[in-house]
């Protein structure tokens, strides 16, 4: 008894295709290329999207480390506990670059400088907020059109 596989016979397709009269040929064939350029266009479609949440998701993850080195230097994982107060504002004052006069008053800190750009000074202070510092007293001259001295009063 021999085994009978299933085959695909085109040939009867083919030969109702054949009988089938010239405009209803060309609206299947019509129909046929319509099909597989939606397929195909779909399917390019789909790729696009998947490649677009890729390149968002790529760039995410570059924002998320460029800010994160950004913030690298707020973070000092040798700070030992045994530094003073009076240190740790220098540390931040010399980190940004600025030169400053950093004195300690019993449980407050007074921090005279001069520096050209307000948003150097504005990150001063961020930091020096960061750090656990409260603001008492602050004031800005604006001394001359290119310098601005700040003196200000600080506390843990």
């Amino acid at each position: 008894m021999k085994k009978m596989q299933p085959s695909l016979d085109i040939t009867p397709m083919t030969q109702k295709f054949a009988q089938l009269p010239r405009r209803d040929q060309m609206a299947l064939l019509g129909l046929a290329v319509f099909l597989v350029l939606f397929v195909f266009g779909f399917g390019g479609w789909e790729l696009h999207q998947k490649a677009n949440t890729a390149q968002k998701n790529y760039n995410q993850a570059t924002n998320d480390l460029f800010w994160l080195r950004s913030q690298s230097a707020n973070i000092n994982p040798n700070q030992s506990q045994s530094t003073t107060t009076a240190d740790s504002v220098r540390q931040v004052l010399a980190q940004s670059g600025v030169n400053a006069q950093v004195s300690e008053n019993g449980d407050t800190i007074q921090v005279n400088f001069s520096h050209s750009q307000g948003a150097v000074i504005n990150n001063v202070f961020n930091q020096i907020s960061q750090q656990g510092f409260t603001i008492k007293q602050l004031q800005i001259n604006q001394a001359t059109p290119q310098n601005l001295e700040v003196q200000s009063v600080l506390s843990r």
